[in-house]
C-alpha cells in the first residue's frame, strides 16, 4: 500500500501565488514547496534540496519496504538500530515523514518547512548565533516553533547522500563497527535527524546519542525515540550496507581489544533548541490556511495527491527494554 501512497505523495509541485490572497505581500522568491514541505529563504539552494528530499523520500520509502519484507525475523540492518522495537512504530515515523502532514503548533496545523540560514541577513540573527554555538552544526529545530528545521552555512558543504564507500567496517571480532560517515556525514542523514525530531510524535530521547556503537547499543525503548537510530536505518539500507556486529545479552555489544572508537573522529552535529523566545524575526506561516496543493498548485505527478493534516499520537507503549 505504501507503493501507491508514495507515488502519489512524492511529487514536485511548484507553487502559484496568483488567486490565494497572498500575492502582494508574499515574495515568491523566498518559498518553494516539494510535496507538502515549504523551503524558506533557500532560492540558492532550492533546486539541490528539492532533490535532496525527493531521494530522501525514496529512501524512506525503501525502508519501508524492507521493514514490510522481513516478516518476523529482523533483519540484520533493523536488528542493529531498532532490535525489540515494534517495527510498526518506526514504519508509523518513516510514513508520517513522506506524508509531510501539518504539525501542531499555536492552536493551529502548520506547514513543515525548511528554512536556510543566511548568516549575512541581519533578520537571521537568532538562527546565525544558533548556528555557531555549537562548532559544525548544520541543521537545528527550535522545539518552540516544531514546524520549522533551519539548515546552517556548513549544510551544503557536506556529501549528498550515503554511498557504499561509506558503510563502517566490522572489527576483527565482529563485535563493533568502526567511524561511520552515514550517520552525521551527509545532508541525507543529517535533513532525515532533523525531519523525525519533527514527525516523531513525541519528545525524542533527552540526551541524544550520535555514534554508531553507542547508537546500536541503545535499549529499544530508547532506540525508538533516538533520531540518529532512524538516520543510521535508512542511510546504511541506502548505502547498501549488510555488515553489523553480534549482541550480547540486554542489546550490549560484544568488546575486545581491536576496537575502533568511533567518538574519535569528526561529525556533522545538530542542535535541538528549547529557549523561552518565540522565533520572531521570520514571516508568518503564509501557508497556515492554504491547502497543499490546492487549485493553484502545479503538479509534476499525480494532480489528485492528498495528505492528511490531523496530529499524531503513536503510543510506545507496547515496548519493554
Amino acid at each position: 500500500m505504501h507503493l501507491s501512497v508514495y507515488a502519489s505523495l512524492h511529487c514536485l509541485v511548484t507553487f502559484s501565488f496568483l488567486g490565494t490572497g497572498l500575492a502582494g505581500w508574499i515574495n515568491p522568491d523566498n518559498y518553494g514547496v516539494v510535496n507538502k514541505f515549504i523551503l524558506y529563504k533557500c532560492s540558492s539552494q532550492s533546486g539541490a534540496l528539492e532533490t535532496l528530499l525527493l531521494q530522501i523520500f525514496s529512501g524512506l520509502n525503501n525502508a519501508i519496504e524492507a521493514i514490510d519484507s522481513m516478516g518476523l525475523n529482523p533483519t540484520p540492518v533493523y536488528n542493529a538500530f531498532f532490535g525489540g522495537v515494534d517495527p510498526v512504530v518506526v514504519k508509523g515515523v518513516l510514513e508520517r515523514i513522506i506524508a509531510g502532514a501539518k504539525i501542531p503548533f499555536n492552536g493551529k496545523l502548520q506547514n513543515p518547512t525548511i528554512a536556510c540560514v543566511n548568516n549575512q541577513d541581519s533578520s537571521w540573527a537568532f538562527q546565525s548565533a544558533e548556528c555557531a554555538r555549537i562548532p559544525n552544526t548544520q541543521a537545528f529545530i527550535n522545539l518552540r516553533q516544531p514546524n520549522y528545521i533551519f539548515l546552517c552555512s556548513h549544510f551544503p558543504s557536506l556529501p549528498t547522500a550515503p554511498a557504499e564507500k561509506d558503510c563502517a567496517k566490522l572489527n576483527q571480532a565482529r563485535s563493533r563497527l568502526s567511524y561511520s560517515a552515514i550517520g552525521g556525514g551527509t545532508q541525507f542523514t543529517v535533513l532525515l535527524h532533523e525531519l523525525v525530531h519533527m514527525y516523531l510524535g513525541q519528545p525524542s530521547l533527552p540526551a541524544e546519542v550520535y555514534d554508531v556503537n553507542p547508537v546500536m547499543s541503545l535499549p529499544p525503548s530508547q532506540s525508538a525515540i533516538n533520531p540518529e537510530n532512524y538516520a543510521f536505518f535508512v542511510g546504511n539500507i541506502l548505502a547498501g550496507c549488510t555488515d553489523f556486529p553480534r549482541f550480547g545479552r540486554g542489546r550490549r555489544l560484544f568488546s575486545d581489544s581491536t576496537d575502533l572508537d568511533s567518538t574519535t573522529h569528526g561529525k556533522a552535529v545538530d542542535s535541538v533548541v528549547d529557549q523561552s523566545s518565540i522565533i520572531s524575526d521570520l514571516d508568518p506561516d503564509p501557508f497556515a490556511s492554504v491547502a497543499l496543493p490546492s487549485s493553484t498548485t502545479t503538479m509534476k505527478s499525480n494532480p489528485s495527491a492528498t495528505t492528511a493534516s490531523t496530529p499524531f499520537n503513536p503510543s510506545f507503549a507496547s515496548q519493554k527494554n
